[in-house]
């Protein structure tokens, strides 16, 4: 707080206290202030309390990316009795998915770099399109919307 500030009229100086706010945070920079490396998608024990939510969504997104069916499809029922919302789920794997597409434009490292080898950008920016379409759907149980958008994922990776 700036001692060379003066309030417009004295009396509210004492109504309004002054407090210092942090700088804002890029997305990218947020993001990465929370991502956790992925574990093997093999490991497809059920997500407890401790897993981040990010790890978790990480996993999805590694199986997603290699292929693994089987896998995701454990993850995403894991993700589902852990009471993750759909659409943080939904959010969290494509602003991932997003990052891998940013990682490889600028040449930079990524955590699914390994799992993407052979999986195209375009077929990552539409696999981006699919999740986020999913946000658009409303279903009874709305994990539903995030099975089809793992389903067309897959097809959309090839």
């Amino acid at each position: 707080v700036s001692e060379n500030v003066e309030p417009i009229e004295p009396e509210l100086a004492e109504l309004t206290p002054m407090v210092e706010v942090a700088p804002l945070q890029s997305v990218d920079e947020l993001l990465a202030s929370v991502m956790t490396p992925p574990v093997s998608t093999t490991n497809t024990e059920p997500i407890t309390a401790g897993t981040t939510d990010q790890n978790a969504v990480s996993n999805l997104a590694t199986a997603i990316l290699s292929g693994d069916r089987e896998s995701a499809y454990v993850l995403v029922r894991n993700l589902e009795t852990t009471g993750m919302t759909a659409p943080t789920v939904l959010t969290i794997l494509a602003s991932t998915i997003d990052q891998l597409v940013r990682a490889r434009r600028a040449g930079s490292e990524h955590l699914l770099n390994t799992a993407s080898v052979g999986v195209s950008n375009e077929a990552l920016h539409r696999i981006v399109e699919v999740l986020m379409h999913a946000l658009d759907n409303h279903y009874q149980n709305p994990y539903t919307g995030v099975k089809l958008a793992v389903a067309q994922s897959f097809e959309a990776r090839g």
